[in-house]
């Protein structure tokens, strides 16, 4: 089973799923880099409901927010490598940025809006307008208790040459 699908396809799969009562939870981020906290993340966001949704941001979004070196891989190589993952079951580009998640929430539904702990308490305009949309779409926004990688950091150290380490995830 192919589990990266346009938009279009994805809002199909998601309203069958949903005639069968099966809870939704949607991640959205960049994924340039995928590293252990990607995957502890979408480990602990399918705990959360039965069907887990990703979407990966285009990569004119990803030059548009990140440094001018980035994406370091393409939309379609992290949309592949996200997929590869075993909790997720299906992933999109995101390419309606524009509205800032106004179509993910409003023709998804998605029972549940997933971050990790880093946003609990942000402020970054971006997210509190996403974080309004799905409310206002009915969503619940939950938080993963996760360890936060930065693939920022992670790059630094490629860099400088030096393992990035951590205590534990």
């Amino acid at each position: 089973m192919n589990k990266i699908l346009s938009f279009k396809q994805l809002v199909q799969e998601i309203k069958k799923l949903k005639k069968k009562d099966k809870k939704i939870g949607y991640c959205n981020g960049n994924y340039d880099l995928l590293h252990p906290g990607h995957a502890k993340h979408f480990e602990s966001a399918k705990k959360l409901c039965d069907v887990l949704v990703v979407s990966v941001a285009s990569d004119a979004f990803v030059k548009k927010w990140k440094d001018k070196s980035r994406p370091v891989f393409s939309e379609k190589l992290r949309a592949y490598m996200v997929s590869q993952l075993e909790p997720v079951d299906f992933v999109t580009i995101n390419t309606h940025h524009n509205g800032s998640g106004i179509k993910f929430f409003n023709l998804l539904k998605p029972d549940y809006y997933i971050r990790g702990p880093d946003y609990i308490n942000s402020r970054a305009k971006q997210y509190l307008k996403e974080k309004a949309l799905a409310i206002k779409a009915g969503c619940a926004v939950r938080y993963t208790k996760d360890l936060k990688l930065s693939a920022r950091e992670i790059i630094k150290s490629i860099k400088e040459n030096k393992t990035y380490r951590i205590k534990s995830i």
